[in-house]
């Protein structure tokens, strides 16, 4: 082989495992279906904070999203009522010395005590939920159960009432 043939394969190989050992960076992220947390009817509870990676160059509200799939129902100690609701926030973690951003809310119907449907109802923050130039969002959901009158105040909303994922594009 010659010289000169042995030097450009190397070189080609060189950059290839430069190439290959570069950190992929997905155009966005979001969380896995993880199930809701447990809480009592009338309490509001958060889930885990998840680090979301916005494709723009910094993280902002309107490009989040919550995806909701596997409604469950309430057990027998709840009053079967069609007037229940389920309110979810979903958040962004700004750590201890800033105040929270609140991004994004929805609102859950039930039939009976059947969890049928889970509506967007408005986005709090649309702007910036990071500080310029981060994209990085540590999204987390907040919810709570109302209260029927009858209910077994002793009972508690098991956790899977829905799956959900939280993400950012």
């Amino acid at each position: 082989m010659k010289k000169s043939t042995l030097k450009k394969r190397i070189f080609a190989f060189t950059i290839m495992g430069v190439v290959a050992a570069m950190p992929v960076m997905a155009s966005a992220t979001g969380s896995p279906y993880v199930k809701s947390p447990s809480t009592k009817t009338g309490t509001m509870v958060s889930g885990t904070a998840y680090s979301c990676y916005a494709a723009a160059k910094t993280a902002t509200g309107s490009s989040t999203y919550t995806y909701f799939r596997n409604y469950t129902s309430l057990t027998s100690g709840f009053v079967a009522s069609s007037g229940r609701k389920v309110h979810m926030e979903l958040w962004e973690d700004d750590g201890l010395f800033n105040a929270n951003d609140q991004v994004k809310t929805y609102e859950g119907s039930f039939k009976d005590r059947t969890l049928s449907s889970i509506t967007f109802l408005s986005t709090q923050t649309s702007g910036e939920i990071e500080g310029s130039g981060d994209n990085c969002a540590e999204l987390y959901l907040k919810m709570s159960v109302d209260a029927v009158s009858g209910d077994n105040t002793s009972d508690t909303v098991n956790s899977g009432l829905f799956e959900y994922s939280v993400g950012i594009n």
